[in-house]
């Protein structure tokens, strides 16, 4: 396991996307590159339904998915001046994450 990549050993976050690159989109790109997307999550706005500009790639292998962020993070996306944005993904309801609530009662002044 990577101590670097906090949540799904598998997935990578991806940032600066138009609203034109949607899951066909993407999964093309990266088969493209040589790379075997498992499947693509675009991210949308729950009111209008369009594109928040992320999306979570998930890969077959932990290692599928550090060779793409270790050698595709910040290069140019092909055949445009864009840069492509990645990290790995993360989720405080995935991994062994404990979370701590506090209750603060009567903060009043007497």
């Amino acid at each position: 396991m990577n101590p670097y990549n906090p949540g799904n050993a598998c997935s990578l976050w991806m940032g600066d996307l138009e609203p034109h690159m949607d899951e066909a989109y993407l999964t093309q790109l990266y088969e493209e590159m040589g790379h075997k997307v498992v499947s693509v999550r675009l991210i949308k706005d729950r009111m209008t339904g369009r594109p928040q500009g992320y999306c979570f790639l998930e890969f077959d292998s932990e290692q599928g998915a550090q060779q793409v962020l270790m050698t595709l993070n910040l290069k140019p996306w092909p055949g445009t001046d864009k840069l492509l944005k990645l990290n790995w993904a993360s989720s405080s309801s995935r991994g062994s994450r404990e979370e701590f609530s506090i209750y603060v009662g009567d903060l009043s002044l007497r």
